[in-house]
């Protein structure tokens, strides 16, 4: 089973995820956590630092940012079919390929839109995704790396692709306990 979590930085994904993997532990003989994408081809900077301004940097030119969206083909596909079919295993996604739609200036690229919805088309989907949600105020009130203003507009972003996608959407407005009960009842209605 394959699960992304989507989410704007302080939504709560990394707070639920390690809660939900403590969870769901015992229902699974191996549990695989990625990071936006599969690292299987071209190996990802290991870094541990904590992105302070997720915005900062050069965007990538329309090449460049081409040539990375065909990387994401083939890195998602190559995982999906060899790395991600084995029985009891469950691969949990923080952040997906959709995030682009909602936010390319983190992902630095430069892409018409209508070339990054042709590329999706050539992306696996997760199986069960969520979207995790909480309002303008709350999230930059949680977390300032994003400007307020750039903030509305990622989240109104996300709540479209959400209904495009149907995905799980479930607000962090709440304590997480009660959101991550949402997203194991959620979870337990997938599984089954």
């Amino acid at each position: 089973m394959v699960i992304a979590f989507l989410g704007v930085d302080g939504s709560g994904k990394s707070t639920i995820i390690n809660k939900f993997i403590d969870h769901v532990n015992n229902d699974w003989s191996e549990i695989k956590y990625v990071h936006f994408r599969p690292a299987y081809l071209l190996k990802k900077k290991s870094s541990k630092e904590i992105v302070k301004n997720p915005h900062s940097g050069v965007n990538r030119g329309i090449v460049m940012s081409f040539l990375k969206l065909l990387l994401f083909v083939a890195e998602y596909n190559w995982a999906f079919y060899f790395h991600y079919k084995k029985p009891g295993q469950l691969v949990i996604f923080d952040r997906y390929y959709y995030d682009i739609f909602a936010d390319p200036l983190r992902t630095k690229i430069s892409s018409p839109k209508w070339l990054i919805k042709s590329i999706d088309r050539l992306i696996p989907s997760p199986d069960l995704v969520f979207y995790f949600d909480a309002s303008a105020k709350t999230l930059f009130e949680r977390k300032k790396e994003i400007e307020k203003e750039s903030l509305e507009r990622i989240l109104a972003k996300y709540l479209e692709i959400a209904e495009i996608y149907a995905f799980q959407v479930v607000s962090t407005e709440t304590s997480i306990s009660n959101t991550l009960d949402k997203v194991i009842t959620i979870y337990g209605t997938y599984k089954e």
